[in-house]
């Protein structure tokens, strides 16, 4: 995990290298890559985003079954995301980050589940793994936000038990999967990893009536939600700190759905930050109530960017926003290296450059922790990573719970 064997060559290393963009591309790429979404001094400007060439990936994961928000089950399993591809319409890439990614998760030989998930480009940072006199950065980060559906195999079709989610019977063999990967980059060699993770929920936040795959009056699976995250070792655990305090850096950003035909999606550059803060109110578990474990925080989110956007908590009677505990990867010693949690819920928007202020549900997740993280150009970030995007139909309308766009993207750290 994190390249700990890599890391002994790191000491040796006096200057930076030329980064490749892995194994699928042979030219050398810039070190850092700026991802072509940096403010430009103009407001609302259009960005011309310049990305790597991403990979394939295969590694071991692990699948939780969470029941009553405790953890039921943690099944060690292996994945295959396939390379991203440019999301496009008609043949023609749609451009702004967008991708379509392939995954197939297995037990062994047996495929339990697959399909695509679509990829929103959120941002870009380095990692300082061995500090150094002249501060050179091993890694850079790419993040991305993902969702979509993925069927279960010809294996889990038959098994009834309800660690496996069972709405797939009822909305066309469809499971609705939301979450993020971070594409790590190794400077000196070029080569990648993933740090991924994806939630299934249960019927409060996925099959509730505003979704789009809303349970019948019995429910689907309301006790009942799953994760899939990687890459293993990883210890699923409740007993996890919340994301909380002042926001500092980075930004907000726009992708914008209009015109006749909705396409091609016009890529807004990001607004930075100007300030906010994540507040957590109290730990609950909507997943069934009474329950011994509280897994969820309702937070207060909020915050504004320097050109005018906002976002904020929305009026009573919307999903709270929420942070969801899932677990951390551990150091070599077991200790907690990285905590990660889930984000969902409604919040205010008021995004400038449309002049709108709309109730969005965004889908996010949120990292503690880890190698010190920095912008490209080597200001330190907080160590609570958050990314959130919004869950929306083409031109922008609401649409929760089923594969979707997104039209804004909040990305944010805290000390």
């Amino acid at each position: 995990m994190f390249h700990r064997q890599r890391l002994l060559v790191v000491l040796g290393v006096l200057s930076l290298l030329a980064m490749t963009a892995g194994s699928l591309s042979a030219q050398p790429q810039p070190w850092p890559q700026p991802d072509g979404f940096d403010p430009s001094g103009i407001k609302c400007d259009e960005a011309d985003p310049t990305l790597p060439i991403f990979p394939a990936i295969t590694q071991n994961v692990q699948y939780i079954c969470w029941r009553d928000c405790a953890p039921r089950l943690c099944r060690d399993l292996c994945v295959n995301l396939g390379p991203p591809r440019p999301l496009s319409v008609g043949g023609v890439p749609l451009g702004c980050g967008l991708y379509i990614i392939p995954v197939t998760i297995k037990a062994g030989p047996r495929v339990l589940f697959s399909g695509t998930l679509i990829g929103t480009y959120a941002r870009t940072w380095l990692e300082d793994a061995v500090p150094d006199p002249v501060g050179q950065k091993e890694f850079q980060v790419w993040r991305m936000l993902v969702n979509g559906d993925l069927r279960p195999g010809p294996d889990v079709v038959g098994i009834t038990n309800p660690c496996l989610p069972q709405c797939f019977r009822v909305f066309n063999n469809n499971i609705y999967w939301a979450g993020y990967i971070d594409y790590r980059n190794f400077c000196p060699d070029g080569t990648w990893e993933v740090e991924w993770s994806i939630n299934h929920e249960c019927d409060f936040f996925h099959h509730n009536s505003d979704s789009q795959r809303p349970a019948p009056a019995a429910g689907l699976h309301p006790r009942f939600s799953y994760t899939v995250v990687g890459p293993t070792p990883f210890v699923c655990s409740v007993n996890i700190p919340p994301s909380e305090g002042q926001l500092q850096f980075e930004s907000l950003r726009s992708i914008v759905w209009s015109g006749p035909a909705n396409f091609p999606p016009r890529c807004l550059r990001e607004e930075p930050l100007l300030t906010g803060q994540l507040e957590p109110l109290g730990e609950f578990c909507p997943c069934n109530t009474p329950a011994t474990s509280r897994q969820y925080i309702a937070t207060n989110f909020e915050g504004n960017g320097v050109c005018g956007s906002q976002f904020g908590p929305t009026a009573v009677g919307n999903k709270p926003f929420v942070q969801k505990r899932i677990g951390f990867w551990p150091d070599a010693t077991g200790a907690p290296f990285k905590f990660l949690l889930a984000k969902q819920g409604d919040l205010e928007y008021f995004d400038v450059c449309t002049d709108l202020a709309t109730t969005e549900y965004f889908e996010g997740v949120e990292t503690i922790g880890g190698f010190p993280q920095f912008t490209l150009d080597c200001r330190a970030l907080g160590r609570q990573s958050d990314d959130d995007g919004s869950s929306n139909f083409v031109r922008c309308e609401p649409f929760k719970g089923a594969p979707h766009v997104v039209c804004k993207i909040i990305s944010v750290n805290a000390p």
